[in-house]
This record gives structure tokens, sequence and C-alpha cells, in this order.
């Protein structure tokens, strides 16, 4: 079989060995010397390190982190030395083959309804994404040396982060811009109290472009994520689906196109370009739910958190051997589920469960190869709780669990379960499908 992660490390390898003496890294590789100064920046140049951290998430392969390291070092090193007298980085591509929606007079403003141009026409500036990918890469040496007991420099990346983050809101804010915005909440760059607001001002721009995309390579890795990830899951599967230009749909539904074109018109040039498939990856991480998370990295445990946007009546993917398919059952959510081969529990049967449907969103997550731990949540009704029958407790008290349920039993009533359902601290509580009891009756 193919084998996409050690294909990625080798190509972040290939990238590595594009490293100049001071750090400077191409944007592409392999390279005769095209793609060091020009179409370069944080936001092409560290995607090794990127490429490393998602091999890792995906399959618990950690040899690009630590083969990679002292590149990384070296890179972080040399972005310090092109910051302005604002802490920023105005090096690089801004949001690449962003379509430019608000200037008539293009080319093809006559044929698509709106005009395109270079990214510089998007009101996101280049030298706030380009400073925003090397907070994110500061973060990510962050996060791989608090992995391998390197405090010291946990502590020095974490705190240069918490700068650059800072030297970006007081020369942009937001920007006013979907990418801006969503960069923001994807990558750490507001204050964690303002996140409800910064994602109010992303949605509240999306519903006035009634879905269609004003951003390019940058704002396309980022923008669904942001609407799906802070509660604007019908905001983000009308994004995917609209079907005018400039969108997804509009690829799709020109019926010419059976790849992802270099541009939103899908005109001439690459018609087999990676710069907008994101969009494949939120169906599989925002639909199916499949999430492979730090806590806990590898093939033999992932997290199944699906989104039911309106609009959306079905849907169905499978992912390693993980198979999960949905559909609305009258104001349920029918969700069935099989495990992959590497579950390491005592059970491989399907099971049937339905969820309500909040803003979009299933009420419980789903943790494979753990507890099902539902929260309370007030004025919600009509839900099921359930686990997958490993013997370890919670890791936290954060509302009922129950034990080893059956799929048979799920249709109506009280849920069989094998011992009594327990919190972490040994309470006994009550487990039902249907009317959710109120939260002094657990405990």
């Amino acid at each position: 079989a193919y084998d996409a992660g050690s294909a990625h490390l080798h190509y972040a390898d290939t990238l590595c060995g594009t490293q100049r003496p001071d750090g400077h890294l191409a944007n592409m590789a392999p390279s005769a010397g095209w793609g060091y100064n020009w179409a370069a920046g944080p936001s092409y140049e560290a995607c090794a390190f990127a490429i490393d951290d998602s091999v890792w998430r995906f399959t618990g392969d950690g040899r690009g982190i630590e083969s990679h390291r002292d590149h990384l070092d070296r890179f972080l090193g040399y972005c310090e030395t092109l910051l302005d007298e604002r802490g920023l980085l105005p090096f690089g591509l801004g949001d690449w083959m962003a379509p430019d929606v608000t200037k008539p007079g293009n080319v093809y403003n006559k044929r698509f309804g709106a005009s395109w141009a270079f990214p510089e026409s998007t009101n996101c500036p280049y030298a706030y994404i380009q400073t925003a990918f090397f907070k994110r890469t500061l973060d990510l040496r962050a996060e791989s040396a608090e992995r391998a007991g390197d405090a010291a420099t946990a502590t020095r990346c974490r705190t240069r982060a918490k700068e650059v983050a800072a030297a970006i809101r007081a020369a942009y804010g937001t920007t006013g811009s979907t990418t801006g915005c969503a960069l923001a909440l994807e990558f750490g760059l507001c204050d964690e109290a303002d996140r409800p607001k910064v994602a109010a001002e992303l949605a509240d721009l999306v519903r006035r472009l009634d879905g269609r995309v004003d951003f390019g390579t940058i704002g396309s890795g980022c923008v669904l994520r942001a609407l799906f990830e802070n509660g604007y899951a019908d905001l983000g599967y009308r994004m995917m689906v609209q079907p005018d230009y400039p969108g997804y749909g509009y690829f799709a539904g020109r019926g010419d196109l059976t790849t992802f074109s270099e541009y939103w018109h899908g005109g001439a040039d690459s018609q087999i370009h990676g710069a907008f498939t994101d969009v494949v990856a939120c169906m599989y991480r925002y639909l199916a739910g499949f999430r492979h998370v730090a806590r806990r990295p590898g093939r033999t445990f992932l997290e199944i958190r699906p989104n039911f946007p309106a609009g959306l009546d079905d849907f169905a993917a499978e992912h390693a051997g993980y198979r999960i398919a949905w559909k609305r059952n009258g104001a349920k959510v029918e969700v069935r589920r099989e495990m992959g081969e590497d579950f390491k529990g005592d059970r491989h049967e399907q099971i049937v469960v339905s969820f309500p449907v909040v803003n979009g969103t299933a009420a419980p997550f789903v943790r494979a190869f753990d507890y099902e731990i539902v929260p309370l949540v007030a004025g919600l009704r009509h839900y099921a709780v359930f686990s997958h029958g490993l013997s370890r407790p919670p890791a936290r008290d954060t509302g009922p669990v129950v034990c080893r349920m059956k799929a048979s039993d799920f249709p109506s009533g009280p849920i069989p379960f094998e011992g009594r359902p327990r919190d972490s601290r040994g309470r006994t509580g009550r487990a039902i499908v249907g009317e959710l009891p109120a939260a002094k009756e657990w405990g």
C-alpha cells in the first residue's frame, strides 16, 4: 500500500536539503535556484516542519521532528533577521491566487461576474500572513521541545510566539478579512477572550459574501477550519457547496474539471494543483469527524466528532479502516460507525446511536478507544450517552459516563450496561436514551 507518511517525510527531507548557511529555505524542492527570494516566506518555507508535525499526529512517527530540529532552529533564527521595526516579517507572498471580487475591469469580469488579480489585491497584507506563519512555527518548536523535556527551549519559544502575536495585533488587528480572522483563530494570534468576537467577525464576512471565497492559497487552508472549529458549521458547509464563482462548488459544477485548478476561475495553467484542496480534508475532519490528536498520536486512536450542518442530510466516509455514516431521522441524527483494524479494546461491533444537533454540531464528543464523556448542556434534552468498553477511567470529571453498551440495545429505553456507570470520582449515575435527567440526578 502507498505510505503517504514516508512520502511526506522524504519531501520534508528534500526541502530541508535546500537550506542555506544563513537558515534560508527554498519554497520548493528540488530547486536549481528558483524559490529562495521571490515567492517565499514562512508560509511556504516552513512547510517541512508542518509536514513533520502532521506525520507525527497521523502515524506516531516522530523521525522528521527529530531529524529536522536543527534546520528548524536555524530557520527561526533566519526569520528574526528579517523583522522590521514593528516586529513584523515583510517578506514573502500574500494570499496567493485570491480572486479580487471588489475591483471591476479584469479580463475575467465579463465571464464570471467578478474580477481576479494578484494576491496583493486581497485585504490581508502579506506581512500579516508571513508573520502569522512565523508565530505558528515558533509554536511547533515549543510543542516539540515540551515533548522532548526541553523546558528552556519550550518557554523561550512560547514567550517569543506571544510577542510576535502581540506585534501582529498592534499593527493590524484582524485586518477585517476572512483570511486575517481565520489565521487569528487557527494560529492563536488573538487573545483567548477575543476568540468569540473574531469568530463572529469571520462569520459575518462569510455571510456578506454569501459563501463565496475571497481568499487564495492561505485562506483556503484556514477559513473553513476556523468556521467549523468555532461553532459555525452551517456557514462552513455553505461555503463548501455554494455553486457560484468564486468557490469550491463552482469547480464541481463546471463539468470539465476532475481535479483542482490553480485558479478559482478554472482557467489555463495547472489543472492539478494542491492550493485549494484542503476542503477535502475538512470533509473528513468535520463532516465525518475524524481527528488525530496530539495527546494520542498515531493510528490506534481516533477522535470522532462529526458535525451535522444544515442542508446536509447524510454523509459517509472511511479513513484507515474507521467507517462512519450518518443521516437525519426527524429531529435526530443517526450515526453508524465501525472500529478500525488497529482497535485494541474488546469490541469490534458496529454501534448505532442518535445525537441531537446543537448549532450544527453533535452534543457529545465521540472518542474512539476512550470513555464517552457527555457534558450536561443546559436546556438540552433527548440524547444518548455511551462509551467504547475500555476498562480505564475517564481522565477528568466532566459529566456522566456509561460502560459497555451493545448496539442492539440502543433503539429506545434505558441503556443496558455491565456494571454501574461511574464518573472519575467513582460516583454512580443513571443512563437514559430519551429525556436527559437534570444534572442533580447524577452522582
